[in-house]
């Protein structure tokens, strides 16, 4: 675990790290935060952005304690150098996608999964 947290988007969101592991010849962070969702964020040669030494991260969902599904609906959108989580216009499964991502980036958009997702998951779910 030491040699993660090498990375700031590890550092800052350690105590929500569920898992780390070897993906294609590098690696898998998968995390989870109260709200139920997550993201599995991974660098290896067949990910966006991954033979530049880029993150490409996915937005998901936990449905229980070893499962996850991408979300639909839900991206992320850069604006004014700020990355957010937003629900999109029309329900794509690849839009919770995003690629080329330097480690500052992916720090931004797993702070907004973990604080901006909550209003969007009860519009979700009925609540």
């Amino acid at each position: 675990m030491d040699e993660d947290v090498k990375f700031e988007f590890v550092k800052k969101n350690l105590k929500y790290l569920d898992t780390h592991r070897g993906a294609w010849g590098g690696d898998q962070y998968l995390f989870r935060f109260p709200n139920s969702y997550g993201a599995s964020i991974i660098r290896h040669r067949f990910s966006y952005g991954g033979l530049k030494g880029l993150w490409e991260l996915m937005i998901i969902k936990w449905v229980d304690e070893d499962k996850w599904e991408m979300v639909e609906g839900i991206g992320v959108e850069k604006k004014n150098e700020k990355w957010k989580v937003k629900r999109m216009e029309e329900k794509r499964l690849g839009d919770a996608v995003t690629g080329f991502l330097p480690d500052s980036e992916v720090t931004q958009i797993l702070k907004s999964i973990k604080t901006n997702l909550k209003g969007i998951s009860e519009v979700e779910d009925g609540g």
